[in-house]
């Protein structure tokens, strides 16, 4: 079991690209403004709407539809749990968000959303030094929820390939 386990990760980390880093940066760029809409909503319609809106967007992004959050939709990108290759589930989201949604959950709280920026802040570059490094191309939040992104179009943008 515990070989299993280890030759999951390795698996995981050492498998190929399935997409380019380009790609998932312009997705996570769109997801990221959505949260930061909802994040900011909050002061028009009251404070926690805004903020729980942020928070579970950035837990669930990733299981919606087919795995695909709007912004992988856009860029026709989809979120796969690794070993099985169905799209994303809520829970695999929610740990591969863990970064995100810390820092959102953190953020309104002046003392501590500003002291855990200094965690937050290098975890996000650590993700993307591993994003644009690793020959998988997988980011830290990848391994926490032990899923891959895979590129997903619409049979009719195939067609039009």
């Amino acid at each position: 079991m515990e070989s299993l386990k280890n030759s999951r990760k390795s698996r995981i980390l050492l498998g190929e690209r399935r997409v380019s880093s380009f790609q998932r940066i312009v997705a996570k760029g769109i997801d990221l403004t959505i949260i930061a809409i909802l994040f900011f909503m909050g002061k028009v319609i009251g404070w926690p709407l805004g903020w729980l809106g942020a928070l579970i967007y950035a837990a669930i992004q990733d299981s919606l539809g087919e795995g695909q959050s709007i912004g992988k939709k856009i860029i026709g990108l989809q979120v796969i749990e690794y070993d099985s290759g169905l799209p994303c589930s809520v829970l695999h989201s929610t740990l591969r968000n863990v970064p995100c949604i810390l820092s959102l959950f953190c953020l309104p709280f002046p003392v501590v959303g500003v002291l855990s920026q200094f965690i937050f802040v290098p975890v996000f570059c650590l993700e993307i030094y591993l994003l644009l490094t690793l020959d998988s191309g997988v980011r830290l939040g990848d391994v926490m929820g032990n899923t891959q992104v895979v590129e997903h179009f619409q049979d009719g943008i195939d067609a039009m390939r």
